[in-house]
């Protein structure tokens, strides 16, 4: 977005300086669906009047305001107007903050000053006698998109008039009324004679370009549901359109949202401007139970990806099924392994782990990290004779036993 401030009128007189540019703003910004864009357009100043507001110097050009609103944000974006060029010589100065060029010279070799533009500022007059020439507009911005520059400053007087920057500020006038700015450009007037006028600043600009983000991929719905009967999770969605849409992996999480994995994939369509319908069964459900979450991932034929809304099912545990794992089972005693099936069942309790022997004798081991309860059994099982042992996990109010075979 291009923001153009109005430019400054330029100044009426012998040795006047030429207006300022309007400031010119570049700014990018995402605009959310809906949003919207209030814009006021600064007007540009008056060049100075030989009737009417009968004064030597150009007026100042007003801002353009450009005020975003997108639901809950919304901000305002200003771009100054310029300076109105002086009677007695100076230019104005750029609303970018680029100075207006000076009057340089006394008496009849007086000459003004070049308004400021908005990529730099004025000129000083130059010369002397009949080579006094007012100072030059400072150059504008110039738009590629389309083809002109913005925020020029006009040209100022002495005996041979000083040009305007960019070719868009107006140039100035010894012997009669300065050049108005090129229209819309927010550039500043060009100086004209005492008897005269100087040249209007021109009104400001906003331009706008917007480029659009085509989606890969927008969804109508995506589900999640439990079939208690077949104890699976079916997912289904619908996407509206597709565009380079490669394929969906399906990634499911247990009791957390922090730790996913893939279960499954299904190609995508591509292209598609029609409504496609997509089916998935999770039919490895953990038989702790628990909270499911799933969602997709959507990758595109370059690799890029982009995350579906989250979904979930609550599984109930198959009866019977027990908090832990313990594994392999029968075992040597190296390796084994103690797992917790169902995270949501521990509270951080402390945990007390007693392994039973068959003659009745048993060791108590106090616990404190989960992964170390099967490194604590499988030591233990390094001097102890074959046999059915007894493991015995007791936390906070819970416990239960599973019962090892231990083979030489």
């Amino acid at each position: 977005m291009v923001i153009v401030g109005g430019g400054g009128g330029a100044g009426r007189g012998r040795a006047a300086g030429g207006g300022g540019g309007g400031q010119v703003k570049i700014e990018t910004i995402t605009l959310n669906l809906g949003a919207s864009l209030v814009i006021t357009i600064g007007q540009g100043g008056k060049g100075a009047q030989q009737s009417g507001n009968n004064t030597d110097n150009g007026l100042t050009g007003e801002n353009t305001v450009v005020s975003l609103n997108s639901g809950s944000f919304s901000q305002a974006y200003t771009s100054s107007g310029g300076q109105g060029g002086s009677g007695s010589g100076n230019g104005g100065s750029n609303g970018n903050g680029n100075a207006g060029g000076l009057v340089n010279g006394p008496g009849q070799n007086a000459k003004g000053g070049g308004g400021g533009g908005a990529v730099g500022p004025g000129t000083n007059g130059s010369g002397n006698g009949s080579s006094s020439t007012g100072g030059q507009g400072g150059n504008g911005v110039f738009i590629a998109s389309t083809g002109n520059s913005y925020g020029a400053g006009g040209g100022g007087n002495g005996r041979n008039g000083g040009s305007g920057g960019s070719g868009d500020g107006g140039n100035s006038n010894p012997s009669g009324p300065g050049e108005n700015a090129a229209s819309n450009s927010g550039s500043g007037g060009g100086a004209g004679s005492s008897s005269t006028s100087g040249g209007n600043g021109s009104n400001g600009k906003v331009i706008v370009q917007i480029v659009y983000r085509i989606l890969p991929v927008e969804f109508l719905y995506f589900n999640a549901k439990y079939s208690e009967s077949n104890r699976t999770g079916e997912l289904s969605w619908i996407t509206a359109k597709e565009w380079e849409n490669a394929h969906f992996n399906i990634e499911r999480s247990v009791n957390t949202v922090t730790s996913w994995e893939k279960i499954g994939e299904l190609a995508g369509q591509g292209y598609s401007d029609a409504p496609v319908e997509y089916d998935f069964r999770d039919s490895n459900l953990p038989i702790a139970g628990g909270n499911i979450f799933y969602r997709l991932k959507q990758v595109d034929f370059e690799g890029n990806s982009a995350y579906s809304e989250t979904r979930a099912i609550k599984v109930e545990p198959l009866p019977g099924i027990t908090y832990w794992r313990v594994f392999p089972n029968p075992t040597t005693g190296s390796p084994f392994n103690i797992e917790i099936m169902d995270p949501s069942a521990y509270r951080d309790e402390p945990i007390s782990l007693r392994v039973i022997a068959p003659t009745g004798q048993y060791e108590l081991f106090q616990v404190d990290q989960i992964r170390e309860m099967g490194a604590l059994v499988s030591s233990y099982f390094e001097s102890k004779a074959a046999g059915v042992y007894t493991i015995e996990i007791a936390w906070g109010a819970k416990g239960e036993y599973h019962k090892v075979i231990l083979r030489r």
